[in-house]
């Protein structure tokens, strides 16, 4: 029964991620991201579900615009 909830919680998980959850995977993962804005990789695991703060996501997007690239498209067409 403990599997299942386990199951249960990933899935669950999986379906909170935001979008910004890829451009933190493009930028090599919450540990690289973390060190990169000098906060703990705890913080960058949470933006995988409350997306980048503005704050941030401008500094990463001024270092690393590739990343940004297709994410800013699809905002646009949205």
């Amino acid at each position: 029964m403990v599997c299942k909830k386990s199951k249960t919680m990933v899935t669950l998980l999986s379906m909170c991620k935001h979008p910004d959850s890829e451009i933190i995977d493009r930028l090599g993962g919450n540990r690289p991201v973390a060190e990169d804005c000098e906060i703990t990789s705890q913080y960058v695991t949470k933006w995988r579900r409350t997306g980048i703060p503005s704050i941030y996501r401008r500094y990463l997007n001024l270092k690393y615009p590739a990343a940004f690239v297709d994410a800013q498209s699809d905002q646009r067409a949205a």
